[in-house]
């Protein structure tokens, strides 16, 4: 979280898996075979931090992710970090990865990685554009569509990156 990547070490899709560590007695997280997840990767500093027209850009969209299969009745507290994992990320992109470009001069700009829990048979949206989600209203983003298609926040993981010209 928070690390300083040169953005031409982030221009490949990354290799991602995740773990989910649900909390002890939370029961308003309930994680089944079922469940399908949907990873978003996004720039709230386009094309500057002051200046928001392109902001949010979305780099990246896939849905439908899956976990492993587990045995949900032997699923506990106790061994929720080794079964409810994903080792081979794969699902369905509505929008192709696209490394961090940050403009020169525009200072370092945050790269948000968001994990979603989706609603059960339910796939988000197609994303009309990458500028501001496609609404081409300045700010609007990952918040405004995890709304919209009913997606439950689970996790998010952030670098910075910035062009060599400041």
């Amino acid at each position: 979280m928070g690390n300083t990547l040169k953005p031409e070490e982030t221009q490949e899709r990354p290799s991602i898996h995740f773990t989910l560590n649900v909390p002890d007695n939370n029961d308003s997280i309930k994680i089944t075979n079922d469940d399908k997840f949907t990873l978003i990767f996004t720039d709230p500093d386009a094309p500057t931090r002051t200046d928001d027209k392109w902001s949010e850009y979305c780099h990246y969209v896939t849905t439908d992710i899956s976990l492993n299969s587990f045995d949900s009745e032997s699923v506990d507290a106790a061994n929720l970090d080794t079964k409810l994992t994903t080792q081979d990320l794969s699902g369905h992109d509505l929008v192709s990865y696209v490394g961090p470009g940050p403009p020169p001069k525009t200072g370092k700009h945050r790269y948000v990685f968001l994990l979603y829990k989706q609603k059960p048979g339910v796939s988000p949206a197609q994303i009309p554009d990458r500028p501001n989600w496609g609404t081409g209203i300045p700010g609007y983003g990952a918040a405004e569509y995890a709304k919209k298609n009913g997606l439950e926040l689970l996790a998010v993981n952030y670098f910075f990156a910035q062009n060599k010209e400041q």
